[in-house]
């Protein structure tokens, strides 16, 4: 979707951008770091953010990264001082999610980015799965944070415009997932004849999904990039 901003669009790395993970993805922050941003990482779990450091040391990249545990609803930085603020599986948790978007837009500089990424609401781990686990298991593992729901791209842009952000572009990716559920795929991991078939099976659904792009639809994620309707000037 960066693509899709010419802010982005035209850079070969990332030096010399400031970028706010909000609800911590610590491996993928951390990539963005090694691209050449300073990147911060929020959150209120202690342990994803020890996370986010082990792998700044692994990586040697200390220098451009920081945490800050603190309330996603009440960011603690002044407007206008990232170029991206971002986050995955996070928004779904809550009963506002617009709220936070809303701050997300609100520490963003001039032409800078929000990216959000929510489940997709047309898979089967968001129509039957999903509920048969909280059902069987007695709760949903992902539910800790808060009643885990999903979205359908209509959803994931209305989220946006109550927020004050104009969506730039929106979409669903990630087939794989949406074929082999984590509660699907995880239990039979430890037996490496599982895992060459597993490793051969997603290349085949990867392929699928870039032969014939109406099956992204059905990605088990839903992603979407926007800038601040006060300042935004893509529209």
């Amino acid at each position: 979707m960066m693509i899709q901003n010419p802010f982005f669009s035209q850079r070969k790395d990332l030096n010399g951008l400031r970028i706010l993970d909000v609800g911590c993805t610590p491996a993928v922050t951390i990539l963005l770091a090694c691209l050449g941003a300073h990147v911060v990482m929020l959150d209120i779990d202690t342990a994803e953010l020890e996370k986010g450091f082990k792998y700044s040391k692994l990586l040697e990249i200390e220098d451009q990264f920081s945490v800050v545990k603190a309330d996603a609803f009440t960011l603690p930085f002044e407007s206008n001082c990232f170029d991206l603020v971002w986050n995955y599986g996070f928004l779904e948790h809550f009963d506002t999610p617009h709220s936070i978007l809303k701050e997300m837009g609100r520490v963003l500089r001039p032409r800078g980015v929000v990216i959000a990424l929510v489940p997709n609401r047309w898979t089967p781990h968001s129509v039957w799965i999903r509920e048969r686990l909280r059902k069987e298991r007695k709760g949903y593992y992902w539910d800790f944070m808060g009643r885990e729901r999903s979205y359908s791209k209509n959803q994931l842009a209305k989220l946006f415009w109550d927020a004050g952000i104009f969506v730039n572009a929106i979409s669903a990716a990630n087939l794989r997932r949406t074929v082999l559920d984590d509660s699907l795929l995880l239990p039979p991991l430890d037996r490496m004849i599982i895992r060459g078939f597993l490793v051969r099976l997603m290349r085949w659904i990867d392929h699928l999904e870039y032969s014939l792009p109406f099956l992204s639809y059905f990605g088990f994620m839903v992603g979407a990039m926007g800038t601040p309707m006060k300042d935004n000037k893509l529209s």
